[in-house]
């Protein structure tokens, strides 16, 4: 699902939309381990190391966050479009370079997502 750019430009990030990005983010983790990429194919350093969202974000969302938004530290700071941004340009970049192509979470896929949390608990 394409990311939405029908958003209020000013407004900060959703919680919801901070679910969405970390469950893509845990997605991305799975998708490009089972793909056989781990961080050295994808970043090129010396040692193997498997993904997960907390890397993810770290290597791959914050660099587009501070090459497209120097001024903001955090996703907190960000509004809904410069999330919708960051993310797309993440993606795209990823897909490029690993052939591992995600879209960002639809609300339909968040949902169930919180569904299958709240069952496993």
């Amino acid at each position: 699902m394409p990311i939405d750019r029908n958003v209020d430009a000013d407004q900060q990030r959703t919680l919801r939309q901070n679910k969405a990005l970390h469950l893509l983010l845990d997605q991305l983790a799975k998708e490009l381990n089972d793909n056989d990429k781990t961080m050295t194919r994808v970043l090129k350093h010396d040692a193997e190391i498997f993904w997960n969202k907390d890397l993810a974000k770290e290597y791959l969302f914050r660099p587009f966050l501070k090459a497209l938004h120097p001024d903001k530290k955090s996703s907190t700071e960000l509004t809904t479009k410069e999330l919708s941004e960051v993310s797309e340009q993440m993606l795209n970049h990823v897909a490029k370079v690993t052939g591992v192509a995600l879209d960002f979470p639809s609300i339909q896929t968040l949902m169930q997502d919180e569904q299958a949390s709240n069952i496993r608990r």
